[in-house]
């Protein structure tokens, strides 16, 4: 098992596991891409061995601006689930949960928050990820809000 392999299988170690997404495209091609054909491939098996639904994006290269309104417009004219990503449309961490709330409260189906074991240490990114033990609080305050039925109906995207 490589090392990239076992150390995200440790991070996701007792957390609520439905989603799994490791390839980040980004607006500047000299930025870190992810992983690439390595990190899906990574991303496979972890998902295949703890029974995780994996996913990717669609995004365009405007970040650091959430348009809320946008949420209500693609569950009306798609038929495709719609997650929000937090962390890129804010680029700061300290509001991520009141966007979260938010876009939920608009009708997205989902959330991603960019969680990384230490950011400073990140490639890229780092102002807008969050620790673990951050993501547990914001993970915690999103559930309190009231916005799911149940445990069952929240969804966790960890990249």
């Amino acid at each position: 098992m490589s090392e990239k392999l076992q150390q995200l299988q440790s991070q996701l170690n007792g957390i609520n596991r439905q989603l799994l997404h490791l390839q980040k495209p980004r607006t500047s091609p000299y930025d870190f891409q992810g992983l690439g054909v390595e990190g899906l491939k990574i991303m496979k098996e972890v998902a295949d061995e703890v029974g995780m639904v994996t996913i990717s994006e669609i995004m365009s290269p405007t970040r650091n601006t959430l348009d809320i309104s946008a949420v209500p417009l693609l569950k009306q004219e798609t038929h495709l689930p719609v997650l929000v990503d937090v962390s890129h449309a804010t680029g700061r961490k300290d509001i991520l949960l009141s966007c979260a709330k938010a876009a939920l409260a608009a009708g997205a189906d989902g959330i991603m928050v960019e969680v990384h074991p230490n950011p400073q240490a990140a490639r890229s990114d780092t102002k807008q990820q969050i620790n673990i033990d951050e993501f547990y609080t914001f993970w915690n305050g999103l559930r309190d809000s009231g916005f799911f039925l149940s445990d069952e109906a929240a969804r966790v995207d960890i990249r």
